[in-house]
């Protein structure tokens, strides 16, 4: 019979950067799976099949991570997550594509105009110039902005057809060029973990009565298909319904990294998934991810006008579209 051993741990409340992700091109396929063939890894693969892990399935997963990222490492470039203040991505973020430099340039001008206006603003010469500089400043503005949203047109209609996701992205873009910016919020990291924490927050001691249930049902001799072992051809199956381009959890292993290191990889991903399966000893790292915050309406600095969407392991996913197929 199958066990699950279940064991809560307490949400931690340090803050952790984002760790840095792959950038997955073109020729990325083919340099991964040289790398995965290479004998170094290969070496480290038999290794991994051939260790019978007991107890804590974290070690596990560690190490099938490792051979991901030893393969990834000297294939794969690494995008580089800088760390931004608020301040400086509010400013960036009001700079709209349609303002180039000409129009940057100008601005600058018009506001040392302003200057020498305030300062003289009886002088018939400066108040002119003032002026006609301002009228020029707006046409030359509402110009640029007119041939922008003209431009993004004419793509949509080649790229209708021959490419949808660049359609659709450039839609986007048009829909929201007219929208003005609005302040970000002021919520602080710390302030998210409390509200997100507090949000899934369960009871500490669990009812006496749902564990004695759950202790029934796996006493029950009852066929189910979970007792029959995960196979290779269900797993290869889960892979093929994976898509590209999709977020990556806090461990920074790609669908594309899973899907193309099938064929190196589909027993390691056997030995994994059955051992989580007949232990019931499910891995930390699987359980945590990343939470993103969608604005709905009301207020940017209550954290409740937000709706938390979370991304974790894309393993994990594999994983958990098996037990439910």
């Amino acid at each position: 019979m199958l066990k699950v051993n279940c064991i809560f741990n307490a949400v931690q409340k340090d803050v952790y950067s984002i760790p840095n992700q792959y950038i997955w091109e073109e020729n990325s396929a083919e340099k991964f799976q040289n790398a995965l063939a290479s004998p170094l890894v290969q070496e480290k693969i038999k290794t991994f099949n051939n260790t019978n892990y007991t107890g804590d399935s974290n070690i596990m997963i560690q190490d099938l991570n490792n051979i991901l990222y030893e393969a990834a490492n000297i294939s794969i470039k690494k995008k580089i997550i800088k760390k931004v203040n608020s301040t400086a991505k509010v400013k960036k973020s009001q700079q709209s594509k349609w303002f180039d430099l000409s129009l940057i340039n100008m601005k600058k001008q018009l506001c040392d105009k302003e200057k020498l206006f305030k300062k003289y603003n009886k002088d018939p010469y400066i108040r002119s110039s003032f002026f006609a500089l301002l009228k020029k400043y707006r046409k030359a503005r509402k110009t640029k902005y007119r041939e922008f949203r003209a431009d993004l047109i004419d793509q949509l209609d080649n790229l209708r057809e021959e490419n949808p996701k660049s359609y659709w992205t450039l839609l986007e873009s048009l829909k929201n060029s007219d929208k003005k910016t609005e302040k970000s919020s002021n919520i602080t990291s710390t302030e998210w973990a409390e509200y997100f924490k507090d949000l899934n927050k369960k009871p500490v001691t669990p009812s006496p009565n749902i564990i004695e249930f759950l202790r029934n049902l796996e006493n029950a001799k009852v066929f189910t298909e979970l007792d029959i072992l995960i196979t290779d051809k269900e797993i290869s199956d889960a892979i093929h319904t994976l898509k590209n381009k999709k977020s990556c959890g806090p461990d920074s292993i790609s669908n594309e990294m899973i899907k193309n290191s099938q064929s190196f990889l589909i027993k390691s991903l056997n030995h994994v998934f059955n051992k989580i399966l007949s232990t019931g000893n499910y891995p930390q790292i699987w359980a945590n991810g990343f939470i993103t915050a969608l604005f709905k309406n009301g207020s940017k600095d209550d954290p409740s006008n937000y709706r938390g969407l979370t991304v974790t392991s894309c393993l994990n996913i594999e994983q958990n579209y098996i037990m439910n197929t």
